[in-house]
C-alpha cells in the first residue's frame, strides 16, 4: 500500500505517567498492518523488520518478528561522535545499524538476533561505561513485567 510513517504508542508509561509515542518509518501492508522499516527510538516492543497490527490509538501487536533485536542508549547530554561512529562500526560487522537524532541524546541499535546477546551487550556496556550518566535497555527482548519474550527461540 505504500511507504510512510505509522504512529506507535508504547504500552508502558514513562516516569512522568505519559505513554511514549512516536512516528516510525513503516510500509503499510493493509489497513491496520505495517512493516516496520526503522527501529523506534522511544517506543518499546518492536524492531525494524517486524510486522505489526496497529490500532486507531497507536497501540500495536507484533504479528511477525523480523529477527532483529532493538537496543536503546539514552544520555543526559549529547553523545560523542567518535563513540557513536565506533558503535556503528562494531554493529555493522554484525549486520546491524546504529542511528541517532541530531541532538545525539539517544541512539538506536538494530542487530540480527543471530549475532547473539553477548555480542550485542558487550560493546553497548563498554560504550555506557565510557559515557557517564548514559543508560541502555533492550527495546524488544522483555515484556511489561521484565520477563524475556523468547521470540528468538
Amino acid at each position: 500500500m505504500g511507504h510512510g510513517h505509522v504512529r506507535l504508542v508504547d504500552s508502558v508509561e514513562t516516569p512522568n505517567g505519559a505513554l511514549a509515542n512516536e512516528p516510525v518509518p513503516a510500509d503499510q501492508v493493509s489497513d491496520d498492518e505495517w512493516l516496520i522499516v526503522a527501529t523506534p527510538g522511544l517506543v518499546n516492543g518492536c524492531a525494524a523488520g517486524d510486522r505489526v497490527l496497529v490500532a486507531n490509538d497507536g497501540t500495536f501487536e507484533v504479528v511477525e518478528r523480523g529477527g532483529n533485536v532493538a537496543a536503546h542508549i539514552y544520555s543526559p547530554g549529547a553523545l560523542a561522535d567518535v563513540g557513536l561512529i565506533g558503535l556503528q562500526q562494531v554493529f555493522a560487522e554484525l549486520g546491524g545499524t546504529v542511528e541517532w537524532p541530531t541532538t545525539k541524546r539517544f541512539a538506536v541499535v538494530t542487530v540480527p538476533v543471530a549475532a547473539g546477546f553477548r555480542a550485542i551487550e558487550e560493546p553497548i556496556e563498554a560504550f555506557v561505561a565510557d559515557n557517564i550518566g548514559t543508560q541502555w535497555n533492550y527495546g524488544n527482548v522483555y515484556d511489561d513485567e521484565n520477563s524475556p519474550l523468547g521470540w528468538w527461540d
